[in-house]
């Protein structure tokens, strides 16, 4: 089950950040969630991107969803918790790919064996300078090391990952 994310949530971890002219409370959500070994050794995250939707799901296969990101609204899985913000150091990741890709499914997978059996969802809304909504972006990282970054804005946006421990497939939707 997912929950929008509110401004209260947002809030609580959101003390001592320096916002930038354009935020808004509730412009920067960070949240932890668990996530299981499925069976291997290997822990695992991925991004699945279906049209203007991507979804994060921890596992393959029988995946666990944890949350889903539009260019106008952001969710939540309910067993996150709040967690503190990321320092947003994104130099270590190659990019951008486009989000969508014509009448496929972009999928981004991610799995290492040392890193922690917790992973960090750091949501943020882009805003224009003039403060106008114009999508989400969302940094996945497990401990304090980024390995995805995506944006979801109504003209398109895009994906950077890892390419130490991530991999990006595309594949043609079932008939």
């Amino acid at each position: 089950m997912l929950k929008a994310l509110v401004a209260p949530f947002g809030a609580a971890v959101a003390v001592g950040l320096a916002a930038a002219a354009t935020d808004k409370p509730g412009d920067r959500v960070v949240a932890s969630c668990a996530i299981q070994k499925p069976g291997g050794i290997y822990y695992s995250v991925g991004l699945r991107v279906v049209g203007d939707q991507v979804s994060v799901v921890s596992g393959s296969g029988d995946a666990t969803l944890l949350a889903v990101l539009t260019p106008t609204s952001r969710q939540l899985a309910g067993d996150c918790k709040g967690n503190r913000p990321l320092r947003r150091d994104l130099s270590g990741l190659a990019g951008p790919w486009p989000r969508r890709v014509p009448k496929l499914i972009s999928m981004v997978y991610c799995s290492w064996e040392q890193l922690g059996s917790r992973v960090v969802l750091d949501f943020k809304r882009i805003r224009t300078k003039r403060g106008r909504l114009i999508g989400n972006s969302l940094v996945i990282a497990f401990g304090r090391r980024p390995l995805l970054r995506v944006t979801a804005t109504r003209t398109g946006g895009g994906v950077w990952l890892d390419p130490a421990v991530c991999l990006r497939t595309v594949v043609k939707p079932p008939p």
